[in-house]
Parts: C-alpha cells; sequence; structure tokens
C-alpha cells in the first residue's frame, strides 16, 4: 500500500475495506447486542407494570421466554464477534507489518541515520498491536456504546423528558472535557513511544553489541547508558499517568454530579384545609451508591476485622509454576487473553481451565466448588480467579462472601484478576495477589521466558568467566611450580637441602655439648656446697655426735644420767658407753 499523501486515519479505514466482510459482520453483531441491552429494562418495566397486575401471567412468561432466547442470541452475537473481530485485527496486523516491512526496504539510508533501530521496532511490535486491538475492539465498542447512548437517552425521554433534558446538559460538559484532555494524552502517550523506542534501541545495541562491550570492559559504561533511557522511559510515563489521573478524576467528577442526590422512596400526602404537601419518607438510598455498595461495604468491613485481609496470611507465588489453573468463564475474552500470555511467556507450564460461570446467582458456587476442587486435588501451582471488566452487577459473583473464604482457604496461591483496573472487589482483597486485568494477571502468574533466557545466558557468561579466571590463576602457578629449583635441577636441590642438614647436625651437636657443660658445672658446684654442710665431714675433723637409746641427740650434758647407756657416732663406726660422771659447764667449755 502506497502510504504518501494519505493520512492515519485514511490509511486505518482502507485496512479495514480490506476486510470489510468480518467487519460488516461484526458490525450487524455488534448493533443486535446494543439492541438486546437496550429491550431488556424497557420491556421488563412494561411487562411487571403491565402484565402481572393484570394476571397476564401466560403473556409474561412468554415474554420473559423471548428475552431469554434473547440473552441467549446475545452470547452467541459475543461469541462471533469475539472470533471474527480478532480474526479481523489479526489480519489486519499482518497486512500493515507486510507493507510496513516492504516501505522500510525501500527508505534510504539518510532515514535509518536519523532514526534509531529500536525506535522501528516500537513501531513495528508495540504499535502495531495497539492498532490491532483498535481494529478489534474499537468500531464495536464504538457503536455499542453510541447506540446505548442514544438508545437509553430516548428510553429516558419517554420516561420523563424533563429529567432527561437535566441530564443531556451534563454531555456536552463531559465531551467538551474528553476532547481538551484528548490533545494532552495524546502528547503525553508520543512522548512514551519515543522513549519506548530509545529503550529499545539500548536493548538492540546492548544484546548486539555484548560481545564487543565485554572484550573492552565497557558492561558498566552500557549499563548507565540503559539506566538513563529507562529513566527517561519512567518520566514520561509518570507524566502519562498524570495526564490520565487528571481526565478520569474529570470524567469522574462530570459524571458523578448527580450522587448527591438522594432518592426518596415513600409517598406524598396532602393536608386539604391548610393546603400543604408532605412527604413520607420510607428509605433513603444514595443516589449512585445504592444498596449493592452499602452491602459491599459492609461485608468488606465483617471480613477485615475476621482478619481475612491480614497481608500476613498472603501466600507467595511461585517462581516457576508447573501447572496453571484458570477459574473462569470458558465463553469469556478473558480466559483467551490469559491462555495467549502464559503460552508467550512461560510455554513449558501446563494451563487448565476450570470452566465456571461469572454471573449470575449460579456463579459463587460454581467458583466456590472449582477452588476447593482444584485444592482437593492439588491440580495447580498457582490459581487465576476472575473474568473479563463489566458492571458492579456483572462482578457481584466475586463479592460474595462464600467466593472470599474459599480464596482464603485455599492452599493454593490464589491471583484475583476480576474486571479492569478501577474495579475492586472482595475476591481482590481477600486473595495472595490482585491483578489489574486478566491479562496482568497472566503476567503475574509466570516469568517471562525472554527474561530467563537473559538471566541463565548471563549466568552462563559469569560461569564461563569465573571457570576461565580459576584456569588462568592455576596455570600461572604451574608456570610458577615448572620455574622452581626443585624441578629444574633436581640434585643440586638435594645438594643444597643435605649441607642444610650437615650444618643443623653440627649446631645440634654443638648445642649438647654446651648443655652438657654447663648442667656438669653446675653440678660440680653443687655438689661441692652439700660436702661442706655434710655432717660426715665435721665428723672426720673428730667430731662426734651423742645419742641416747632413743636416738634422741644430746646438747646438754644435763640430758643424760648417770650410768645411762649412750652412743657415740664417729666419723668411721660408733661408740656405746655409759655415762659415769657428768663435768660442769665451765669444765665443758674448757673442753
Amino acid at each position: 500500500m502506497d502510504f504518501k499523501n494519505k493520512k492515519p486515519f485514511e490509511i486505518f479505514v482502507a485496512y479495514i475495506v480490506r476486510e470489510k466482510k468480518l467487519f460488516i459482520i461484526d458490525t450487524i453483531c455488534a448493533v443486535l447486542v446494543a439492541a438486546i441491552d437496550l429491550a431488556f429494562p424497557y420491556v421488563s418495566k412494561n411487562s411487571m407494570q403491565t402484565y402481572l397486575p393484570q394476571s397476564m401471567y401466560k403473556t409474561f412468561f412468554v415474554v420473559m421466554a423471548i428475552l431469554a432466547a434473547a440473552y441467549v442470541l446475545k452470547a452467541a452475537l459475543y461469541y462471533v464477534i469475539t472470533v471474527l473481530g480478532h480474526r479481523m485485527g489479526v489480519n489486519i496486523e499482518s497486512r500493515m507489518r507486510e507493507d510496513l516491512y516492504s516501505h522500510m526496504q525501500a527508505l534510504s539510508f539518510g532515514f535509518y541515520d536519523k532514526n534509531r533501530t529500536g525506535t522501528l521496532m516500537s513501531r513495528l511490535t508495540g504499535d502495531l498491536f495497539e492498532i490491532t486491538e483498535l481494529a478489534h475492539h474499537g468500531p464495536e465498542n464504538i457503536i455499542i456504546c453510541a447506540l446505548t447512548i442514544v438508545g437509553s437517552m430516548l428510553i429516558m425521554f419517554t420516561i420523563n423528558w424533563q429529567l432527561t433534558l437535566v441530564l443531556a446538559v451534563l454531555l456536552p460538559l463531559c465531551l467538551w472535557f474528553t476532547l481538551k484532555c484528548r490533545v494532552k494524552m495524546k502528547d503525553a502517550n508520543m512522548e512514551v513511544k519515543r522513549k519506548m523506542g530509545v529503550i529499545y534501541s539500548a536493548l538492540e545495541n546492548g544484546v548486539s553489541g555484548v560481545r564487543t562491550a565485554k572484550a573492552f570492559a565497557n558492561e558498566e559504561l552500557e549499563k548507565q547508558k540503559f539506566d538513563a533511557a529507562n529513566d527517561m522511559y519512567r518520566g514520561a510515563k509518570k507524566e502519562y499517568y498524570k495526564t490520565m489521573g487528571a481526565f478520569m478524576s474529570g470524567m469522574e467528577f462530570t459524571t458523578g454530579i448527580m450522587p448527591v442526590v438522594v432518592i426518596a422512596v415513600g409517598g406524598v400526602s396532602s393536608f386539604v384545609r391548610d393546603g400543604q404537601y408532605q412527604l413520607y419518607v420510607d428509605a433513603l438510598t444514595p443516589d449512585g451508591v445504592g444498596e449493592l455498595y452499602v452491602a459491599f461495604e459492609q461485608l468488606k468491613d465483617k471480613l477485615n476485622r475476621e482478619g481475612l485481609f491480614d497481608p500476613a496470611h498472603k501466600k507467595p507465588l511461585p517462581l516457576y509454576p508447573r501447572r496453571i489453573a484458570i477459574v473462569t468463564s470458558s465463553a469469556g475474552a478473558a480466559v483467551h487473553d490469559m491462555i495467549r500470555i502464559l503460552r508467550r511467556r512461560y510455554p513449558i507450564a501446563k494451563v487448565l481451565l476450570l470452566p465456571v460461570r461469572v454471573q449470575g446467582v449460579e456463579a459463587p458456587p460454581e467458583i466456590v466448588g472449582a477452588i476447593r476442587y482444584a485444592n482437593r486435588w492439588q491440580l495447580a501451582d498457582v490459581l487465576i480467579v476472575g473474568r473479563g471488566g463489566g458492571s458492579i452487577e456483572d462482578l457481584w459473583a466475586f463479592n460474595d462472601e462464600r467466593v472470599a473464604r474459599a480464596i482464603y482457604a485455599s492452599e493454593i496461591p490464589v491471583i484475583s484478576a476480576v474486571g479492569h483496573e478501577p474495579d475492586v472487589t472482595i475476591s481482590d482483597l481477600v486473595a495472595d495477589r490482585r491483578a489489574s486485568t486478566p491479562s496482568n494477571a497472566a503476567e503475574l502468574a509466570v516469568p517471562d521466558q525472554a527474561e530467563l533466557r537473559r538471566k541463565l545466558q548471563m549466568l552462563a557468561e559469569r560461569m564461563c568467566k569465573s571457570q576461565q579466571h580459576k584456569i588462568d590463576g592455576y596455570d600461572r602457578r604451574l608456570r610458577e611450580l615448572q620455574r622452581k629449583r626443585v624441578l629444574t635441577d633436581p640434585m643440586a636441590f638435594l645438594q643444597d637441602r643435605s649441607m642444610q642438614l650437615d650444618l643443623t647436625q653440627e649446631r645440634l651437636v654443638s648445642a649438647m655439648e654446651r648443655v652438657i657443660d654447663r648442667n656438669t658445672r653446675r653440678f660440680t658446684h653443687a655438689a661441692a656446697s652439700l660436702d661442706a654442710m655434710s655432717p660426715l665431714r665435721v665428723l672426720r675433723r673428730g667430731y662426734c655426735v651423742a645419742q641416747k637409746a632413743d636416738k634422741t641427740l644430746l646438747r646438754s650434758s644435763t640430758q643424760a644420767e648417770r650410768g645411762e647407756n649412750i652412743f657415740l657416732r664417729l666419723a668411721e663406726g660408733s661408740l656405746q658407753c655409759q655415762v659415769m660422771k657428768r663435768g660442769e659447764e665451765h669444765e665443758e667449755s674448757n673442753l
């Protein structure tokens, strides 16, 4: 296709025209869905206000049967919309990718010098995916929403034209605010796309040139470049979310002005005499809140007091689950999106679908039964419980107390994926992990195989580098050992050791001789000192030692009695003597 001199909208319409058969069928189905949704409240109101008060039960049940058949038809129409819409989107994406690739082949070298590879990859991947989603969901959503708004206004006009006119005043306000914020959101989104292109370029350069970077030890520089690009993308994303937040808050304000009004349910009576009217109010319900909201807050407060929302009870998700069980409707688009993402991110995991109804009075028991069944037979490592978006009435099955307690009692970690980002249910609060959308739940449940491959490659490179470092160290040690003298000249090494041994032996003998001489001198000196103090040496000089018969030494003559036998110990031998006479002390001193 020739892209020159054509506006983006014209190009987009041209691709849709090529799929006009699928587009026409999708459009007809969308119109019929909107008509069924518009007909239900109008027909049910007239049936309950006309047929039942008049006891026309047969007619009433016939009308209800027709409505039931209409909703069976609606389900079939949604199936057709989902299948054919996605087929149309895939065909458009494929043709766009082929045309873009052919167009890029014809571009000049200057174009590729000015544009980064990452930016082009972002166009071929992310932008094309968004265009595909637009081609699939855009026309049907516009048709359904437009018909719903116009039809609702017409129906309300037939009921109460005054209130309808009051409501219609708000529509231009919402339209004006939407158009005003659209420009800012468009600029912010384009900035995000540009920053995403920068990240893709950094990734492409980093991955393709990783070997060069490692060869020149530039890993840290490449990491800094990527971090800078990532910071710019994060900043652009923050600005985009700020703009989106302003838009959502403004829309919530413009569409939520009416909740300040309350609906009074009761009756009016008149006091005829004074011409006064009295309003008897039986119940008051805040407009825009309703009974469902009150029931939601009451159940939320009850379960919170019981500790069902306690973060300490929440179980961590497995890093590498082998089996994943999805508890949702088999007919919804959400299950197909989850299965597609799971197969793309982590194809080795086994995905098990536990089909249940996700809307109506039968839905809570089926959801509880599926959760208990999965836990009883340990069918999975992680459970995904949820459905696609809808009104609070459509999502009410996940605000059921039975469902909340089943999720709380589940031994398998549970991811709650109900509706869109703003939708918060009791299941989200009880579950181990809340996902903003079913697609986000699939991303949380499993890791990305591309990221795992990158980590494994990085670990393998680190391991190889570590082993090579060890081998280099061992090689250096081996070369050092090879240069040792014991290996180069063994005999000389032995001679040196022999000489060292002889020298040590000589030193040992000399030290032993010195020790012996020193100890000999010490012994001789001690012997001489001992001999000088020996009593035998005194006896050899002519002295003797006198002892009584009981070996008591005699130190004075008074100790011995006349005629007593005493023993004299001499230097050589001993004598036994008898005391004949005791001398005087002065005589002893003369001796």
